[in-house]
C-alpha cells in the first residue's frame, strides 16, 4: 500500500516538475521573443506554445504595449523630422530679409534722392516685419523643445488685452492693406485667462491672419467673452481648416511658416483651461477662442 502511494506521490511529482519545465521554457521563449521585438524593426507578435492562460493572457499583454510603443515611436519621428524640417526653413529663410536689408542700406548710406530714400526705407521695413515673424517662430521651436512654465488662471481683462494686440498690429495691417473690421463690447470683459499667455495667443492669430489673409479681416469680441477672428481663405478647404491647429501643419511649406503659431494658440488657451477652434465656413476661415468665467466670489 505504502508503495503504491509513493508511486502516485512520485508520478505526481513527476507530473508538477513536467508543468514547471514547460512554464519555465514558455517564459524563456517569450522572453527571448520580446528581446528580438525591442531589438528590431517589426509587426511581429509575441506567440505562446503553451495553452496556460496565464501565459497566453501575459503574451497578449506585451503584445498591446509593444504596439502602444511602436506608435510612440512612430510619431516621434515624424514630429523629429517635422521639427528639423522648421528649423531647416527658418534658418534658410533668415538669410534673405537680412541680405536684402544690408544691401538697401548701403544703397540708401550713397542715395540723395529722398523720394528714392523712401522707397529703399519702404522695402527695409517690409524686410524687418519677415524676420519679426521669423523670430516668433523661433519662439515656436524653443515652446516646444524647452520646458513650459506652467501657466496658472487668474482674473484677466481679456478685452484691454485684445486692443493692446490689435494696436500692436496696426503698423503690420496697414504694411499688408488690411483693413480690419473690429467689433469689441462697451464695457470691459473679465474672463478667467493669463496676461502674458493671452497676448502670445492673440499675437499668433493676428500673425497667422496676416500670412492668409486676403486684405480682409473681422475681429469681434461678444459680452460673453468669446472672441472671433474670420478672413476669407480661398487657399483653404473643411479638411486643412481642421488641420489648421496642429503642429507643424501649413499651408506653405518652407515659405516663413513653421506650422507651429496656431498649435501655440491652442496649447496655451488649453492650458488657460479655454478653447480654440477653427473652422472653414462660406469661403472662410473662423476661429474662435473662448475662456472660462470668472468664478463668484
Amino acid at each position: 500500500m505504502s508503495e503504491m502511494i509513493i508511486g502516485i506521490l512520485a508520478a505526481a511529482a513527476a507530473f508538477l516538475a513536467g508543468k514547471v519545465l514547460l512554464l519555465h521554457c514558455s517564459f524563456k521563449e517569450i522572453t527571448v521573443q520580446l528581446r528580438e521585438k525591442l531589438r528590431e524593426d517589426t509587426n511581429t507578435k509575441i506567440t505562446a506554445a503553451v495553452r496556460n492562460p496565464q501565459i497566453r493572457r501575459l503574451a497578449a499583454e506585451l503584445n498591446v504595449e509593444l504596439e502602444h510603443m511602436r506608435a510612440l515611436q512612430i510619431k516621434y519621428l515624424e514630429g523629429d523630422q517635422n521639427l528639423k524640417m522648421a528649423v531647416t526653413n527658418i534658418s534658410h529663410d533668415l538669410r534673405t530679409p537680412l541680405t536684402v536689408i544690408s544691401a538697401y542700406l548701403e544703397m540708401m548710406e550713397k542715395e540723395t534722392d529722398p523720394a528714392k530714400q523712401r522707397e529703399y526705407l519702404e522695402v527695409i521695413r517690409e524686410r524687418t516685419e519677415e524676420l519679426r515673424q521669423m523670430t516668433e517662430e523661433l519662439f515656436a521651436y524653443t515652446f516646444f523643445t524647452g520646458e513650459r512654465e506652467m501657466i496658472l488662471p487668474e482674473k484677466t481683462e481679456v478685452s484691454r488685452v485684445l486692443e493692446k494686440a490689435l494696436s500692436d498690429y496696426y503698423a503690420v495691417f496697414r504694411g499688408c492693406r488690411i483693413v480690419p473690421e473690429i467689433s469689441l463690447p462697451e464695457h470691459t470683459v473679465w474672463r478667467m485667462g493669463n496676461e502674458k499667455a493671452l497676448q502670445r495667443v492673440f499675437g499668433n492669430i493676428l500673425s497667422n491672419a496676416v500670412k492668409y489673409s486676403k486684405g480682409d479681416l473681422k475681429i469681434r469680441m461678444t459680452e460673453a467673452g468669446e472672441v472671433f477672428f474670420s478672413n476669407r481663405a480661398p487657399d483653404l478647404d473643411v479638411t486643412k481648416a481642421g488641420r489648421l491647429l496642429e503642429r507643424y501643419f501649413t499651408l506653405n511649406q518652407g515659405r516663413d511658416a513653421s506650422g507651429l503659431g496656431l498649435s501655440i494658440a491652442r496649447t496655451l488657451t488649453e492650458q488657460m483651461q479655454g478653447k480654440l477652434e477653427a473652422k472653414y465656413r462660406n469661403g472662410e476661415l473662423q476661429i474662435r477662442l473662448w475662456l472660462p468665467d470668472v468664478p463668484e466670489e
